[in-house]
């Protein structure tokens, strides 16, 4: 009898060894699957690698023993436009990608509304019956993938979690235990902290370009004219910007100008280069011979004539100046 009672002990004590050893293996299986997921969804660098992360999680899903799974998927919405963005993939059809409407089916926004609640909402909705005839109606309107399982099933359910932007979750084609949905939490929120970490990069690499811009934006393009003979002809050499209060006034323009050359400015008359060359005025406006004019912040007045006078009595002193050139050139006609 006493054996009898210890072998009952002895068995009871090793079944219940066996179901703990069971129950760690499993954990186990779940760690190495988790890690996976989030293998592949770190290396997450644009939109179009989500599939990928949906073809993992689904080999991940079949491993775990989910035999009744359709397929894995990733919604990500965008609240603006009233949208989202549905990846799935399913060994049966591959990977998918369709851009869908809040407003596409009553039941859809009745889920979407569900899960944007909270970042941590969950969302069960099931077809059966009438219901699932007119879903594969509507999956076939809205152009999904024909998938020839749903033919002969009898129920279709998806269990949807949310990562704050969207929802991760499965499809199935029948109920899964509640043992199954904590496992299917735990994808949702190793794949949450994955996706978050990519989308904070993406906002900082383009806040980055953007602060670029906005530099290069801010950066007034500024001539200072520099005035040099090179083959007796004035050309513009620009100048980096240093700051609004760098800008020179007229009258150190105008000594600058004075310095640089034999040119006139402001009341004075303009004086002539020599040599057969032509005269420059320099007042309000710096007078580029054969380029217009460039006034004293750097922008060229076009199609005005060669030499043109400017500031304060300008015109009249440029009228001299133009009078005495063609007095030479007169003269040296004449002399021909």
């Amino acid at each position: 009898m006493r054996t009898h009672r210890s072998e009952k002990k002895l068995l009871k004590r090793t079944a219940k060894l066996q179901k703990e050893l069971a129950a760690k293996n499993h954990e186990l299986q779940i760690e190495a699957a988790l890690e996976n997921v989030r293998a592949v969804a770190m290396a997450i660098n644009k939109p179009d690698d989500l599939p990928g992360v949906c073809k993992t999680m689904y080999k991940q899903f079949l491993s775990l023993g989910f035999s009744e799974i359709r397929n894995a998927m990733i919604n990500i919405h965008n609240d603006i436009d009233r949208s989202f963005i549905n990846y799935d993939y399913s060994d049966q059809l591959g990977k998918s990608t369709n851009q869908l409407t809040y407003s596409i089916h009553p039941l859809v926004e009745k889920q979407i509304k569900k899960i944007r609640r909270t970042s941590n909402a969950f969302s069960e909705t099931y077809f059966t019956g009438k219901d699932l005839t007119e879903w594969k109606k509507f999956r076939k309107r809205v152009g999904e993938k024909d998938d020839p399982r749903l033919k002969n099933s009898k129920g279709l359910y998806y269990y949807l979690y949310s990562i704050g932007i969207g929802s991760i979750g499965i499809s199935t084609f029948g109920a899964i235990s509640k043992g199954k949905k904590s496992v299917l939490k735990r994808f949702s929120d190793v794949f949450k902290l994955s996706y978050q970490r990519y989308i904070d990069i993406t906002k900082a690499e383009a806040q980055a370009r953007e602060a670029q811009i906005e530099d290069h934006e801010g950066r007034v393009p500024r001539c200072l004219v520099h005035l040099s003979r090179v083959g007796g002809a004035a050309y513009l050499e620009p100048e980096p910007l240093g700051s609004i209060a760098d800008l020179p006034d007229e009258e150190e323009v105008a000594h600058e100008i004075d310095d640089r050359g034999p040119f006139a400015v402001g009341d004075d008359l303009a004086a002539d280069r020599g040599g057969g060359g032509e005269s420059i005025v320099a007042g309000d406006a710096l007078h580029v011979v054969g380029g217009g004019r460039i006034d004293l912040h750097g922008r060229r007045l076009l199609g005005a004539e060669a030499v043109v006078g400017a500031g304060r009595g300008g015109n009249e002193e440029g009228d001299r100046a133009r009078g005495r050139d063609g007095d030479r050139e007169g003269a040296d006609r004449a002399g021909e």
